[in-house]
């Protein structure tokens, strides 16, 4: 056999032969993949263009966010049914949670107005004269709650006589008294005998309160004609001297009804 100019024998010629035949076939499969990468590449080139050109020419669409699922047991509004359900507790705020640590509202309890009213109400129809009445409805005076003080001191400054007036006008200068009793006190204040009134405001424009204490000042003023400032010992002297000068005139009544010269 001859082959490109080589004589080779027979066995060897056969050989030859078969040798070429595969590095033939060889090659051609070479040269196939070759062509078969080329095939591929060119298609995954196409394939991105066509996806780039379809994302540049896409309208902006919302971008929905996945959320990892968790277990039904991490859900929140998950309700567990059963006889092991625990209770619903409500939230730290709630309305459901104020209802159950606070049961009491704030407002004023009907059942404690109507006791107070009916103590009040009871002195009233005890059938005792009237300075025995106001000096009922002035003992119970400290242990009424503020509403029933208020309505204490307007029936005290009707009933109560000049003698027993002291402790009553004490509240005046009590700290705790509250505003609205304080004018009850002092508007019926300026209605008794100058001998009470005027060591009584005195004693106010000396220990009061800055505003109140303002106000019983200028009230001496009035009587005695002069301001002496906060020499107490002159406003006290002045003020014994103003009343032996003008001395109050026998009344009828006893009970706070007298009328201040």
């Amino acid at each position: 056999m001859r082959q490109d100019g080589w004589i080779f024998p027979a066995p060897q010629q056969k050989m030859a032969g078969n040798v070429l035949e595969i590095a033939v076939l060889m090659y051609r499969m070479k040269t196939s993949l070759k062509i078969l990468a080329v095939v591929a590449v060119v298609v995954c080139l196409i394939l991105g263009l066509k996806s780039m050109k379809s994302r540049s020419t896409a309208p902006n669409e919302p971008v929905t966010e996945v959320e990892t699922a968790g277990t039904e047991n991490d859900l929140p509004g998950k309700l567990e049914t059963g006889p092991n359900a625990n209770p619903i507790q409500p939230a730290p705020g709630t309305t459901a949670q104020a209802e159950t640590t606070s049961p009491t509202a704030a407002a004023t309890d009907p059942g404690a107005m109507a006791e107070w009213e009916q103590k009040i109400d009871d002195a009233l129809v005890s059938g005792k004269d009237e300075a025995e009445t106001g000096r009922a409805i002035l003992e119970m005076f400290p242990t009424l709650p503020p509403e029933g003080q208020i309505s204490a001191a307007e029936h005290i400054g009707n009933l109560l006589a000049n003698e027993d007036y002291a402790p009553f006008a004490g509240y005046l200068t009590n700290s705790a008294t509250s505003t609205d009793v304080y004018e009850i006190i002092f508007a019926d204040l300026l209605n008794r005998p100058n001998n009470i009134k005027l060591p009584m405001l005195l004693e106010v424009a000396r220990n009061g309160k800055p505003e109140q204490a303002t106000e019983a000042k200028d009230f001496l003023e009035v009587f005695i004609g002069e301001d002496y400032g906060k020499d107490w010992n002159t406003w006290q002297v002045k003020v014994a001297e103003w009343l032996k000068e003008n001395p109050d005139e026998p009344t009828p009544d006893s009970n706070g009804a007298a009328v201040s010269n």
